[in-house]
């Protein structure tokens, strides 16, 4: 892009007049965009790393843009909106302090920056509001009868749209096959050993029933008409 500004600018195209400023901007955003978005062990961030000049770099012209409208040279819709640019500054801030703790206190040989995000979160909470339904503002207990459904559903086939991209190496924990081979006396007690193993590789450090939440009144064992009232009742 920027190469095809200065081409336009330097054949004299009226259009292109004055576009050094956006032919600096663009390798600048294209520089730290890259910066952030490192997935591969071949491209990860080591000590010493360029991508550390090019964030420290972004944080100054994003300080100094700034300052030019608190100076009045340029006009405040000239700027990054208070959000955009607050916003900003603390992804790259907090990128950087975050490489460098890695890096040095723990001693990682390079960070992949692209797994510093929210996409599993923001993920998740799209899959909740598509098995919603028409209920877009889901209470606690209805969030939490989701959330067990999905926890058993997730075991045979994980979500394949979203917020966010599907990773690569995103699969199920069982498998169809798995089930099909159960039928097969000779193999099954060595086939349900499999199984439960994959299911216990779910739970880390105890249970993961979350009943405790709610003190007052345990939705998860409500009669029909109860749910029916509540529902009703909004």
């Amino acid at each position: 892009m920027a190469v095809g500004i200065r081409f336009y600018r330097n054949k004299e195209k009226e259009l292109f007049k004055n576009s050094e400023e956006t032919e600096d901007f663009t390798p600048m955003i294209n520089n730290l965009f890259d910066a952030l978005n490192r997935k591969y062990s071949v491209e990860g961030i080591p000590n010493g790393s360029k991508d550390f000049e090019v964030l420290n770099k972004a944080m100054e012209w994003l300080d100094s843009w700034e300052m030019n409208v608190n100076q009045g040279v340029i006009k405040d819709g000239e700027f990054l909106t208070h959000q955009t640019s607050e916003g900003l500054r603390v992804t790259i801030k907090s990128t950087i302090e975050l490489s460098q703790y890695l890096l040095n206190e723990c001693k990682f040989a390079y960070v992949l920056t692209a797994k510093m995000n929210q996409d599993n979160l923001e993920k998740f909470f799209g899959i909740i509001r598509q098995i919603s339904g028409p209920n877009d503002h889901s209470s606690m207990p209805t969030f939490m009868q989701l959330y067990r459904m999905l926890t058993a559903y997730s075991l045979m086939k994980p979500a394949k749209s979203g917020n966010c991209s599907i990773s690569e190496d995103q699969k199920p924990i069982l498998e169809l096959s798995d089930l099909k081979e159960m039928i097969d006396e000779s193999l099954r007690s060595e086939i349900i050993k499999t199984l439960k193993k994959k299911m216990d590789t779910l739970v880390e450090d105890g249970e993961w029933d979350c009943e405790d939440i709610f003190i007052e009144h345990d939705y998860t064992k409500s009669s029909v008409f109860e749910c029916v009232v509540y529902y009703l009742g909004g």
